[in-house]
């Protein structure tokens, strides 16, 4: 579903979303899209644009694609914030959904260069519906998502309720779907984690707990 580059670029010119079907979603919200060519003797071409919604095309014919806007997020709270004041983090999670649902899945601030779902879970005790927004990343073309919680020493109550009842809803950009959580484990879970790493260098600067980080691949049913 991605949008020819040169389509997006003689939008812009124009000042109108152009007549392509999959730009029809696209609505006026203050942003800076920076594409990168990915080739170094290239300049980035920077594009601004009033009429951008959606997730921006995470990928533009195969280019990588980075958001830039006037976010409300909050640093992500460490452990011992959430230890002091425990209502921090849903505090953190509030500011982060609403960002989210009010640019259709594209959230700033420490997430800018991130890619963020919003994963519905049933509690493993209440069974009652807990939306918790998450930072996702794609490992060989799959959904992944694990559970750092900033290297604390327990996990997530998120993960709790998933091997309760894998079950979930999930929202990415503009999708909403329902889909299974399955947590890998063995030298799946090492290899799959390990690039995850990669992708995301600020993991290593977590404490490292005791526990074993989950690790879980979003599968849509």
């Amino acid at each position: 579903m991605a949008l020819p580059l040169g389509v997006w670029l003689a939008s812009e010119a124009r000042g109108d979303p152009p007549s392509d079907p999959r730009c029809a979603a696209l609505e006026r919200i203050r942003v800076v899209v920076r594409v990168s060519l990915g080739r170094p003797h290239l300049p980035r071409v920077c594009i601004r644009s009033t009429r951008a919604r959606t997730w921006l095309y995470q990928s533009i014919n195969g280019t990588s694609l980075s958001v830039h806007m006037d976010s409300k997020v909050p640093p992500i709270p460490r452990h011992a914030d959430v230890e002091a004041d425990p209502g921090v983090l849903a505090r953190f999670n509030s500011a982060v959904i609403e960002e989210f649902r009010a640019n259709a899945g594209v959230v700033g601030g420490p997430f800018k260069d991130s890619a963020v779902m919003l994963l519905t879970t049933t509690g493993a005790k209440s069974g009652q519906q807990r939306m918790t927004p998450l930072e996702y990343f794609r490992v060989d073309d799959r959904v992944i998502f694990v559970g750092t919680r900033g290297g604390a020493e327990a996990n997530p109550a998120w993960v709790h309720n998933l091997r309760a009842n894998p079950s979930v809803h999930a929202e990415i950009g503009a999708e909403s779907y329902e889909a299974v959580a399955r947590e890998l484990s063995g030298d799946e879970r090492e290899s799959v984690y390990s690039k995850v790493k990669e992708l995301c260098p600020r993991i290593l600067t977590y404490p490292v707990p005791a526990r074993q980080i989950p690790v879980f691949e979003l599968k849509r049913t």
